[in-house]
């Protein structure tokens, strides 16, 4: 039997990216081609307990210094259809996640891509109108991003006068998977005109 159709029936048995590893010789790494088994596999960690989804996202979540950033996290194409099949099944939608044909539908227009999301939360004394624009960039070599989004979060139920409070805010950087490659990269991240965190991510231990 060939190295590829050993790797294949091991994600379909739900095997993790360590014995995936192990199998190739070498680290696992971003997925540019995610199979009907690599779904199944995935939809199949999203139906399971708490701890099994938590161990699933573990790896792509990332702390740092500044306290106004409350989590980093990367999406890879298998992140964000775990992503997905959690949000449909917490909405009272299960269904979602015993098959692939609603599942590839809605990862179409992500396929192939990889995020950079930063959380931010801000001090409740902060005199924000709007969240200032963040800056998600990878500095090591020039990858050009699809796209950067940036959304303010706004507290909401206060009971008071005028606009709601800002709260924090959600910044997104879009790059192509392929572009990135199999190797660690530096991410800068700013808010406003200054930079906040700056963190190696290893791209080629996410997949």
């Amino acid at each position: 039997m060939n190295r590829s159709r050993v790797v294949t029936m091991l994600r379909a048995a739900g095997f993790t990216a360590m014995a995936v590893a192990a199998t190739s010789g070498g680290l696992t790494a971003i997925d540019l081609e995610v199979t009907v088994e690599d779904m199944e596999a995935v939809l199949t960690t999203a139906r399971g307990t708490e701890a099994v989804r938590a161990a699933f996202h573990a790896p792509y979540l990332f702390s740092a210094p500044d306290p106004s950033i409350e989590r980093i996290e990367v999406i890879t194409e298998r992140r964000r259809l775990a992503l997905l099949a959690e949000t449909h099944i917490a909405q009272g939608d299960p269904f979602f996640a015993r098959g692939t044909l609603e599942a590839e539908r809605e990862l179409r227009p992500f396929r192939r891509q990889v995020s950079i999301v930063v959380r931010f939360r801000f001090s409740p004394m902060n005199s924000y109108n709007m969240a200032p624009p963040i800056d998600i960039s990878l500095l090591d070599a020039p990858v050009p991003r699809l796209e950067m989004k940036g959304d303010t979060v706004f507290a909401m139920g206060a009971p008071r006068r005028g606009p709601a409070p800002v709260y924090g805010a959600v910044g997104e950087a879009v790059y192509e998977a392929a572009a990135i490659g199999q190797t660690t990269r530096t991410v800068a991240i700013r808010l406003g005109d200054q930079e906040v965190a700056r963190l190696k991510v290893d791209f080629s231990r996410l997949d």
